[in-house]
């Protein structure tokens, strides 16, 4: 069987291949995944979404329209 003869050389690029990654996943970069850094205009913009998005959950249209499109999702 022909894949008999290779599979060897696909279990070491397996090897080889999974080795990397980890290396690279494991790595980090010297990044503390504890302590993001913090963007004040990051900040701001999230503060600014969720103002428009309080004013249109207020809009009884909008909630109408969502509830529409929940519905048709279901379906």
């Amino acid at each position: 069987m022909v894949t008999d003869v290779y599979s060897h050389i696909l279990d070491d690029d397996r090897r080889k291949n999974a080795q990397l990654f980890e290396d690279a996943f494991y790595e980090g970069k010297g990044a503390d995944p504890a302590a993001p850094a913090k963007d004040p205009d990051r900040e701001e913009q999230k503060a600014s979404d969720m103002d428009t998005l309080m004013r249109l959950l207020g809009n009884p249209e909008t909630v109408g329209l969502l509830k529409q499109l929940v519905k048709a999702m279901d379906k």
